[in-house]
This record gives C-alpha cells, structure tokens and sequence, in this order.
C-alpha cells in the first residue's frame, strides 16, 4: 500500500538529521509522501520516483516534491548524485536480481541511502498487499527478503551498513554507499578540512573548547572508519 508501518520511523528521522550536508534527496516509491512530510527542512530539493502516475494526483504528491519522475525505477538513471536516497517500502515489490542491479546503480549516484524493508521471508506475509483496494499492481510483493540475505546482498554491492534495527516484521538500514565511503576514505587524511567542510555553520557562537572536543572527536572517527576500510581493502586483495 502507499503507506508504510510506523516502526522505525522516529529512528530514520533521528538518521536522517545527523547526515551532514543533505541538501539533494530522492524518494523511491513516495506514497502518500510519509518520507517528504516527516524529513524534508528547509532548502532541500527533493526529487521522487513514482511507477503509479494515478498517485502523483491522488495525494498531491506534488506538493512535497520539486520534481517527480513517472517511471520504473528498475530503468532509472540518476543525472546527479543524491546526498541521500530513500527506500522505504519499495524492494519487495522488485524481483531479487533487478532489486540487486538497481541497488548497485544508485550506490553510485548517493552518498547515503536509507531503506526500509518488510522481512516477508521471516513472516510470511501474504503477498497482495491489498493491490486490488488501491486499483495498482505494483502494490503486490514480488520478492520475500530476510534480515541476513538484505544484509548479504548489501555487503556484495560494496556498501557498509553504517546502524540497522530489525523489528518482527521489517528492518531499516541506514547505508553508506561505495559514493560515501570513497569520499570518506579521500578525506580521511586532513579530518579537520572534513570537519570545517561540514560544519562551519556550526561554529557561530561556540566556544572554543568545545570546538575543539568536536574536532577530536571528528578526527578519531574518521581516522577509525578510514582504517577499517584501509585493512578490509587490504585483505580483499590478498
């Protein structure tokens, strides 16, 4: 259905307002638009993938949207890289290996992507997700996925599941894409530059020591991330 179960939806705001530097972001299969209405601040642009175009009228989806895109995103082809792209409640309704391939093309074109799964290989759901009752057959769940094959298929695509909560019935990740990691990795060298990079607006009327403890604490993160992916690069090649 165009809407989504309520778990997890105060932890993915509580992602999403720590990722620095959001200001582009993608909404694959918005619905009635829970993601744009719970996240969206002010100077974002928000772009969304709608396969359904009866929707985009149905719940004013223009209205919470810059821009909308009528089409399957199994053949979409980003023309910008997203600061972050949004999946919540769209993978099952993909069969496993375009799911894969479609993963793999936007890891490419998105610093983060946030995703929301139902775990229909736990539960056992039925698979009509009351298609019928909305007049749209691409509500149906055409691919059952589990906690560990989601979490499998992420690694094998390159990207590092940077928090995760698994509830009965769905899970939601948040990722750092191959994008991400990359431009972590080139930055890892000179943290404080990320740092100011990020946060200037942050200094405004704060004091010195605690910038400084922010510092640190930037660097030593950086520097911990930069090495666990120096070392399982390093293994890779052995």
């Amino acid at each position: 259905m165009p809407g989504s179960a309520t778990s997890g939806k105060l932890t993915i705001l509580k992602w999403f307002e720590q990722i620095p530097a959001k200001r582009t972001i993608l909404d694959v299969g918005p619905g009635w638009a829970t993601y744009s209405k719970l996240l969206r601040q002010p100077g974002q642009v928000w772009h969304a993938i709608e396969i359904h175009k009866p929707y985009i009228e149905r719940f004013s989806l223009t209205k919470y949207y810059d821009k909308i895109f009528v089409l399957d995103v199994c053949k979409f082809n980003p023309k910008i890289t997203y600061d972050v792209i949004i999946l919540g409640d769209v993978i099952e309704h993909i069969r496993k290996n375009q799911s894969i391939s479609t993963l793999g093309r936007l890891f490419k074109k998105s610093q983060w992507c946030i995703v929301s799964i139902p775990l229909d290989e736990e539960t056992h759901a039925p698979t009509d997700n009351c298609n019928e009752y909305w007049n749209n057959q691409h509500e149906e769940h055409v691919a059952a996925w589990s906690n560990k094959a989601f979490m499998q298929t992420i690694s094998g695509l390159g990207g590092e599941i940077v928090a995760m909560e698994k509830y009965r019935e769905l899970g939601i990740y948040l990722i750092a894409t191959q994008t991400k990691k990359k431009y972590i990795s080139e930055y890892a060298a000179k943290p404080i530059e990320w740092f100011l990079f990020h946060y200037t607006h942050w200094f405004e009327n704060k004091e010195e020591g605690t910038i400084q403890r922010y510092k640190r604490k930037i660097r030593n993160r950086i520097n911990k991330y930069s090495k666990s992916l120096t070392n399982r690069s390093t293994t890779q090649g052995h």
